[in-house]
């Protein structure tokens, strides 16, 4: 999925947990039911027949997929967690020695 959002090409998936909700929430592409090759293959059609929506979907994953999923965005991502957790770790602490 990412790879093909970074690739700036329109997602054609499974309408499975993650994956679907990835693709409705930038609308970067086309979900059908798991099985359903009927449904594959209007997918298909749709963005074959026509291409501007197809650019205009690649487009839209490609941005998500650098803001969002790339591995500087992931990095910058885990840096503010680390951050959170050691800022309210270090609020937690006393201000002295504690005595006993």
């Amino acid at each position: 999925l990412y790879e093909a959002m970074a690739c700036g090409v329109p997602v054609i998936a499974s309408d499975l947990p993650e994956l679907g909700d990835t693709v409705r929430r930038h609308d970067c592409g086309v979900t059908f039911l798991p099985g359903d090759h009927v449904a594959l293959a209007r997918a298909v059609a749709r963005l074959s027949g026509d291409p501007d929506e197809a650019h205009a979907m690649g487009a839209r994953g490609h941005a998500a997929a650098q803001q969002l999923y790339s591995w500087d965005a992931r990095a910058a991502q885990t840096q503010d967690v680390l951050l959170e957790v050691a800022r309210r770790r270090s609020a937690r602490r006393p201000l002295g020695p504690t005595t006993g």
